[in-house]
């Protein structure tokens, strides 16, 4: 597991005035588990994907994963191949000329044996359905199909955790649609998953929610009892998903709504009460 224990981490402002931007914050994180950050801008969520695989270190406070400190240098290259990293801009994340040297390439630099890499691109990008573009220039591709290739470049490297850190905020609609169901695809593969978005509908297929504002965790729980707490969502600047709010208005006229996330379990409360 990860264990993120008491930490704070500050950045430096204007007139080099220190800013909390993670404060005094306890986590765990189970191996397998679908885990989903959410939390407005400049509410720490970016700055926590980075101590996770130890971009940063905690000025206070240690993160453990799987039994080794970040904090220790001694564990960088151990950790750093435990927790991949994908991050918004899928364009920063492409450094070579082909998408399967571009996948290749982190398992390159772990010095595993050619074979052994081939194998691993091949499966990797099968993995995120990319398997036929595996020849072409990543220039060439869409903003959800390159971003398939990064994630497919990270799981090359055989992570136990894949944290996600905004992977569809630079993408159009279509991109975002290729991407959710690649996170989906890896999650009923069982790989651990860590995703951080400010987009509320796509934290609804997560095993847990985590609520982040001002560098704290204001709230925890599955999806449909973090949208039960739709008036504490709102104090920090953040909405239900459509259904959930249209859910909450017809309770409040009365009817005998539960607490739908999506359409088809919309359509199952709405039912009987139409016949």
């Amino acid at each position: 597991m990860i264990q993120i224990k008491g930490v704070t981490s500050f950045y430096t402002g204007l007139d080099d005035k220190k800013i909390r931007a993670v404060d005094n914050l306890s986590l765990q994180i189970q191996q397998g588990e679908h885990l989903s950050i959410i939390g407005p801008n400049g509410s720490g969520k970016s700055t926590l994907a980075k101590l996770l695989n130890a971009l940063l270190v905690p000025d206070e406070g240690e993160i453990i994963v799987d039994g080794m400190c970040t904090g220790d240098e001694n564990n960088l290259w151990d950790i750093r191949q435990r927790v991949g990293m994908v991050f918004q801009n899928p364009d920063n994340q492409i450094v070579a000329t082909s998408v399967e040297e571009d996948v290749a390439f982190g398992p390159e630099n772990l010095g595993v044996p050619p074979q052994e890499i081939l194998k691993r691109v091949d499966e990797s990008l099968d993995l995120v359905g990319m398997g036929k573009f595996k020849n072409r220039a990543p220039h060439t591709l869409s903003g959800g199909q390159k971003q398939r290739v990064a994630i497919a470049g990270v799981i090359a490297m055989l992570p136990e955790y894949l944290v996600l850190d905004e992977p569809t905020t630079m993408l159009d609609p279509q991109g975002r649609d290729e991407v959710l169901a690649t996170v989906d695809f890896l999650k009923k593969k069982g790989k651990s998953i860590i995703y951080i978005t400010h987009f509320m509908e796509e934290i609804i297929p997560s095993d847990r929610v985590v609520v982040m504002d001002e560098g704290r965790i204001i709230l925890e729980g599955t999806p449909r009892e973090i949208f039960e707490n739709s008036s504490l969502l709102k104090e920090v600047n953040l909405d239900v998903p459509p259904i959930a709010a249209l859910a909450d208005a017809l309770r409040r006229e009365g009817l005998p709504i539960g607490r739908p996330l999506q359409v088809k379990e919309m359509v199952s409360e709405l039912w009987p009460l139409l016949s």
